[in-house]
């Protein structure tokens, strides 16, 4: 999931967001998701991986909490 997201962020991100060049990794041509798969498949997939992660660890109740976090943020980060 964090790959797909920095995958995306290379796409859609602005250089001085991310603390590095946007667009760099298809300059480069890179194989990564979107180019692959495409940016809605991308985002697709990782909604998918986060939601089995969210999954996964439900049955730990409240003391997932830390978990459940690191997983929203590794979704949802802008850098």
């Amino acid at each position: 999931a964090f790959q797909i997201r920095d995958d995306i962020l290379d796409v859609e991100g602005e250089s001085a967001e991310l603390g590095k060049t946007a667009g760099k990794d298809a300059a480069q041509g890179k194989p990564t998701y979107p180019a692959i798969l495409g940016m809605q498949a991308s985002r697709i997939h990782l909604a998918a991986l986060t939601d089995e992660a969210m999954t996964s660890i439900a049955m730990l109740g409240d003391s997932a909490a830390h978990l459940r976090d690191l997983a929203r943020f590794v979704a949802e980060r802008a850098n």
